[in-house]
Parts: structure tokens; C-alpha cells; sequence
């Protein structure tokens, strides 16, 4: 087992941290993505692109076949939401385990906020503060060295991450920080912490495709990740694509798939090292998650149409309402993506913030 915890690609400096299978199928390159709730383990800013809620769930079965039948797998559960315009929330629970010698876990909580919103540029940050927790199993060998019984078998610690999302039209840019405060999580050890890591990432992104890349810089280490997304029948099917390669002779590739309906979301992964531990079938993902143009049915007198020249279509807005789940209605565009379109009609309608008012009358633009 101690070549696989020497993998740097696969294994982090605190569990694997492969949370999201849609992002592993794309390389983990996602910082410039993270648009579902996965973001709080990738880029805490994305969860502003999470239009009305989104909940993410998975399993990884890692290095199938070794020859010593070590289970190694880790799980994740995600959600993010809005909280009124221009904010956004998440939660993130992520653990990796070893059968039953050695367990870490991660739990996240996100904060993101809209600096600025336009048709053409968009600018938000976030932060998430991580409890980290390592248990190690009673065994035979732990239970009679001296360290584990002075010690314990456990630590726990904090972690703090940033994260700055941009676009310019439909091109995105992402600087996040990982373990910013490097917390200490060796049970003897004060001076071992866990080393700060930077990404800088770059993406475009359309309805249908995603092209993706990001250079990770931890210590001396460096890494450079590339990944791509192309959605199929209109969204319905999805595949995807990723490459990792970098110091110490990383190489690995990673492929995926998806198939969306309009309640739920199924992934798969898979992650082959081409260096470091290559006896293995690879790593294998499975994940569900609701995907992002979900928003509740509603009835379509909510939306008054008064006849003129041109059809004008209003809407009044509701206690709780967003510009991206309005235009996620069936009714109005059944796209969160297109409230741009609502915007552009109603500035003199809505806060600077972006905020609406329960009561305001909104104009739904029609082509």
C-alpha cells in the first residue's frame, strides 16, 4: 500500500478529495466549471451558478485488483442553493477509507457572493471552512505502539479555502486556495501540516460544451489538468474526457458519462494512472445528482398574458423568487440560463443587487 499513498495525482495530502464524478470523468479539471454543488470541494465561488438547488451523491471504488484486496473507496454528498439574489450556501461531506484501518473525512460549509452581474461579465467569490478528521483502526500494531496509546487514535483540525470566479462572456477564469491556514492533522508531529494548494484554471463553456484546464501548485509540486464536456440529444446524454500529467511523473487520464432526465442525473467515471500504481484496474465512479434546471412545476396562471400588438408576457414576482428560477419556469423560458433575458428587460425593475421584490410585475421578453 505505500506506493499508492506516494501517488501524488490520485491521493491528496488529506484523502483523495475526488468528490463530484462528473469532475473526475473531466480530469478534475472543474475550478472553472463548478457550476453544481460539487463546487464546494473544487471552487467555493461556483456555487453562485447553482440556479435553484442542486444535490450531488457518490461512490469511488479506487485501484480495482490490487493484489493485497485492499478496499479503497471514499463517498460524497453535496447541496448548494441560493439565498436570496446574489447569494449562495453549501454543504459538502467527503470521507475516504482504508477497509478498516484508516479513515479520513472532510465537511465543508460554503459561503459565495455576486461582486458583479451583467449580460456580458460576471464576478463572485467564496470561502468554505472544513472540519478535517483522521481515525486510525485499533489494530494489533496500533493498539501496542507507544504513540497511539499517548496520542490517540484520532485528530481533528480546520481548514479554510477561497475561491474567485470570473466570465467574460463565455469565457471563465478561477484562483482558488486550498488549506490556507495548512492545519495540522499528525497526531505527533506540530510542524507536518497540510501544504497550502493554488489553482489557477481557465474554461470556456457554452449550453453544450465544456473545455476546461488549470495548473495545481502544491509545494514543489505542479500538475497541469485538462478536461472536456460535451452535452449530446439536447443535454439529455453527456461524455466526457480528462488528462493529468506533472512532477514525479504523473500521467493519468480519466473518461466519463451521464444521462440526465428532468428529476435526476446519473454519473459514471472512470481514472487510470499511466505511472506510479499501473497494476490495477483503474478507479471507478458512480454518483447521482439533481441536475441544475430542476425548479418545481408551477401553474400556468401564474404568468398573465396581456394581448397588444406583440404578445407582452408578465409575471409577478413571489416571495423567494430569483431571476434564474423564474426563467427556469416551463412557462416562461424552462432555461435558468436565459434570466439574462429577464434582466435586460427589467433593470429599472430590480435592485442593484439583484433582488426582487414580492409584487413587481416583470416583463417575459418573447422571440
Amino acid at each position: 500500500l505505500i506506493p499508492i499513498f506516494l501517488y501524488t495525482p490520485l491521493f491528496a495530502d488529506f484523502a483523495l478529495a475526488d468528490a463530484g464524478v462528473r469532475a473526475v470523468g473531466m480530469g478534475k479539471a472543474f475550478s472553472a466549471v463548478a457550476d453544481d454543488s460539487i463546487a464546494v470541494f473544487y471552487n467555493p465561488a461556483g456555487i453562485l451558478q447553482v440556479n435553484y438547488f442542486h444535490l450531488d451523491a457518490g461512490y469511488r471504488s479506487n485501484f480495482l485488483g490490487l493484489d493485497d484486496k485492499s478496499n479503497l473507496a471514499d463517498g460524497y454528498l453535496s447541496y448548494a442553493q441560493p439565498v436570496g439574489e446574489g447569494h449562495s450556501v453549501g454543504f459538502g461531506f467527503h470521507n475516504f477509507s482504508l477497509d478498516d484501518f484508516y479513515s479520513e473525512s472532510i465537511i465543508s460549509l460554503s459561503y459565495a457572493r455576486r461582486l458583479v452581474m451583467s449580460d456580458e461579465r460576471e464576478l463572485s467569490l467564496g470561502s468554505t471552512l472544513k472540519t478535517l478528521s483522521r481515525i486510525y483502526g485499533r489494530d494489533a500494531y496500533t493498539l501496542s505502539d507507544r504513540l497511539f496509546r499517548e496520542k490517540g487514535y484520532s485528530k481533528t483540525n480546520f481548514g479554510l479555502d477561497f475561491g474567485v470566479l470570473g466570465r467574460l462572456n463565455r469565457y471563465y477564469v478561477a484562483l482558488v486556495f486550498l488549506n490556507v491556514n495548512q492545519p495540522n492533522m499528525n497526531l505527533h508531529n506540530e510542524t507536518d501540516n497540510i501544504p497550502a494548494t493554488s489553482k489557477v484554471a481557465a474554461a470556456y463553456r457554452n449550453d453544450t460544451l465544456n473545455l476546461s484546464t488549470e495548473l495545481l501548485v502544491k509545494r514543489r509540486d505542479v500538475h497541469w489538468l485538462t478536461g472536456a464536456e460535451r452535452w449530446l440529444f439536447n443535454g439529455v446524454f453527456g461524455v466526457r474526457g480528462g488528462l493529468i500529467i506533472g512532477s514525479r511523473d504523473v500521467r493519468s487520464i480519466s473518461a466519463g458519462f451521464s444521462y440526465k432526465g428532468r428529476m435526476m442525473r446519473m454519473d459514471y467515471a472512470f481514472m487510470y494512472p499511466l505511472s506510479g500504481v499501473t497494476d490495477t484496474l483503474g478507479s471507478h465512479s458512480i454518483g447521482i445528482g439533481m441536475p441544475l434546471s430542476f425548479s418545481p412545476r408551477v401553474e400556468k396562471k401564474e404568468i398573465q398574458i396581456i394581448e397588444k400588438i406583440d404578445k407582452i408576457y408578465r409575471y409577478t414576482v413571489k416571495d423567494g423568487d430569483t431571476l434564474p428560477a423564474i426563467s427556469a419556469m416551463p412557462e416562461v423560458y424552462d432555461d435558468p440560463k436565459q434570466w439574462r433575458k429577464l434582466y435586460n428587460a427589467n433593470q429599472g425593475k430590480i435592485g442593484s443587487t439583484f433582488e426582487l421584490t414580492p409584487g413587481t410585475e416583470l416583463i417575459i421578453p418573447r422571440e
